[in-house]
C-alpha cells in the first residue's frame, strides 16, 4: 500500500470518527416544547371463562374409560375493552386479549400519550366485554377497572397510569 493511500486512509479514518461523535450529543426533540406523557402501563393475567355442563349417561358411556368424567368444561378468557378520554376526547378506546395463540397469556398494557402541559381531567375504563356467570370464573382481575381523576402536567413531566391492590392508580406526579 503506498503512504498516500495510507495517510489517506487514515484521514478519512479520523474525520467520520470526530463527526459520528460530534453528532452523538445533538439535541433530538422526541416530542414537542412543553408536551408531557401519560404512561398506561400494567400485565395481568386475562380472566379464565368456563361453561360446564353434565354428561348423559350415553355420552359418558361412548368416552374411553380414561377420559370419562361426568362434568365436562370448555373455556376460554376474557377480552377487555380499554377506553381512555383525556378533558373529554377519547384519546384510545381499543380491545384488549390475552397474548398467546389462544389468548391465554398474560395481558400487557403498554401505552404513551402525548398530552400538553396544563390541568387536565382523566377517565380510563378497563373492562371484561363478556357477561359471565361469576361462579363459573376464576378471577384474576375485577369486571372492570376505572380511574377518573384531575392531574396537572408540568412541561416534560410523565405520568403513569398502572394496577394496584386490584384497582387502577395514577402514580405520578
Amino acid at each position: 500500500m503506498s503512504p498516500w493511500r495510507l495517510a489517506l486512509g487514515l484521514t478519512l479514518a479520523v474525520v467520520l470518527a470526530g463527526g459520528v461523535a460530534a453528532s452523538s450529543g445533538a439535541h433530538v426533540p422526541w416530542h414537542g416544547d412543553g408536551a408531557s406523557q401519560l404512561r398506561l402501563s400494567w400485565s395481568a393475567r386475562p380472566e379464565r371463562i368456563e361453561t360446564c355442563r353434565t354428561l348423559s349417561d350415553e355420552e359418558f358411556a361412548q368416552r374411553p374409560a380414561h377420559m370419562r368424567q361426568r362434568v365436562v368444561c370448555e373455556g376460554t378468557t376474557a377480552s377487555y375493552a380499554l377506553v381512555l378520554t383525556a378533558d373529554g376526547d377519547t384519546l384510545d378506546a381499543s380491545v384488549i386479549r390475552g397474548g398467546g395463540l389462544r389468548g391465554d397469556r398474560a395481558i400487557f398494557v403498554l401505552r404513551e400519550y402525548a398530552l400538553s402541559a396544563g390541568s387536565h381531567r382523566l377517565q380510563l375504563r378497563f373492562s371484561r366485554r363478556e357477561a359471565v356467570d361469576s361462579a363459573t370464573t376464576q378471577h384474576a382481575l375485577p369486571p372492570e377497572l376505572l380511574l377518573d381523576t384531575g392531574v396537572v402536567f408540568r412541561p416534560g413531566q410523565v405520568a403513569l397510569v398502572t394496577i394496584a391492590d386490584r384497582a387502577l392508580r395514577l402514580v405520578a406526579p
